[in-house]
């Protein structure tokens, strides 16, 4: 038996509200693979149907990108903005039947999203340290580095940043810089300098630690720099970044995500190069912390319900199997009754 679908969506800019008469038409779809995928272990798949990477798209593309109903739930499993997208997407904007499985996945949404927010924080992260400008975070990693400067001159860079982490913390005075823990592979707690988003573990040395932050000021530095001169400014992605970190937060506050996206005028005007970047990139870092925060407080449990998830494809696969080969007996003992010459 061939691939089902089990949704179609109308995703991208027609789903978020921000389409405009030049916008491409982007379909993502969920799918039941073919018995002869499932018996042959050819599962756990996604792909892009139509897709053409060597030119841009025009209105008149459509991408279609499909995922088999196994790799949808690892999707989900992590917060995946694109599975969830799929999944809170409203009637209007699927394409065909809707097959009964996706019902019950819509009516078990409680079991499948989690407080996974790496992929939602990790975007958002991404764009905040590409396109934000200097802010607070720069400010306060240029403070570490003055005093990781001064320390290593007047200690040794040789000495263990540990033994300088909390002076370091209060003399910053700043909430992008902060004791954190994290566990190392033995299961034992390891405190960690963090300076905006890069950590620098208490044991290494102090001229490691200059290092990182070194870097962390480079990198904020040099894309400040871009932005000033007018260069680098991914308007695209700025909207993307900002209508995600809006998804998540309302995620985290209702275990819903609306569409299309109340914000959606206002992320055309940032996609369209209408708004200050300044104002666009402090915008990203304030949703970041909102997110971060949102994520924390959430009454989202920790962890998807991974049982049912995998029971639900258990049960697809193995009803489009046993369906299949109902169908060929059925065809073996009606070609017995025929009459032979």
């Amino acid at each position: 038996m061939p691939q089902k679908f089990l949704v179609r969506v109308t995703h991208g800019s027609h789903l978020f509200g921000t389409n405009t008469e030049t916008s491409d038409m982007d379909i993502k779809s969920v799918v039941q693979p073919s018995v002869e995928q499932i018996l042959l272990g050819k599962v756990n798949w996604s792909k892009a149907v139509g897709a053409d990477d060597t030119r841009a798209n025009t209105k008149d593309d459509v991408d279609d990108e499909r995922h088999d109903l196994l790799r949808y739930m690892q999707l989900l499993t992590t917060g995946q903005p694109m599975a969830l997208e799929i999944l809170f997407a409203p009637d209007q904007f699927h394409i065909g039947d809707t097959h009964p499985v996706w019902r019950e996945l819509q009516a078990n949404s409680d079991l499948l999203v989690s407080r996974k927010s790496q992929k939602f924080l990790g975007y958002c992260r991404q764009q905040a340290m590409s396109h934000g400008l200097k802010g607070e975070r720069l400010d306060a990693a240029q403070k570490v580095q003055v005093i990781l400067d001064r320390l290593v001159k007047e200690e040794g860079p040789r000495k263990v940043l540990g033994a300088y982490l909390h002076m370091i913390v209060a003399e910053v005075k700043s909430p992008h810089v902060s004791e954190v823990f994290r566990k190392t592979v033995d299961g034992k707690e390891l405190s960690h300098l963090k300076i905006s988003n890069k950590l620098a573990a208490a044991t290494i040395e102090l001229k490691d630690a200059k290092d990182i932050c070194d870097n962390v000021v480079q990198n904020y530095g040099r894309r400040a720099r871009m932005a000033q001169e007018g260069q680098g400014k991914d308007w695209k992605a700025l909207s993307h970044a900002l209508r995600i970190g809006y998804e998540a937060l309302e995620l985290f506050e209702t275990s819903f995500i609306t569409f299309p996206r109340p914000e959606a005028a206002y992320l055309l005007e940032v996609k369209q190069g209408k708004v200050d970047p300044d104002v666009v990139g402090n915008e990203i870092e304030d949703l970041l912390y909102k997110v971060e925060e949102a994520s924390e407080n959430s009454s989202l449990p920790e962890e998807a319900d991974v049982e049912f998830m995998n029971e639900m494809v258990i049960k697809n696969y193995g009803e489009a199997v046993f369906e299949a080969y109902s169908v060929n007996r059925e065809n073996t003992e009606e070609d017995a009754l025929l009459p032979t010459v």
